[in-house]
């Protein structure tokens, strides 16, 4: 096997685990922007030469998820821009 794609098989395993231990999108849409970087720096605090591996899987997967709650708060912001543009009145139609 690739060994990148061995490597990204294993973050995207990562992540689905956290998504069961913590609740999914629901659970990270919670969390701000330093939120995440306080997750990845836990995480970078904790590495060792023995858990150095263990470890960064656990940092990609978490920035991972920073991306995607990132995107979802994104395309929600837009969603609810376009709704308030559809919701205005039309100030030639008085």
């Amino acid at each position: 096997m690739d060994p990148q794609i061995k490597v990204i098989a294993q973050v995207i395993q990562e992540r689905r685990m956290q998504d069961r231990q913590w609740g999914g999108a629901e659970h990270d849409d919670q969390h701000s922007n330093f939120d995440w970087f306080r997750f990845i720096d836990y995480q970078w605090g904790r590495m060792n030469n023995e858990n150095r591996r263990e470890c960064l899987i656990k940092i990609a997967a978490l920035a991972v998820a920073a991306v995607e709650s990132l995107d979802r708060k994104a395309n929600e912001d837009t969603r609810d821009a376009a709704s308030d543009q559809g919701n205005a009145t039309d100030p030639s139609a008085s």
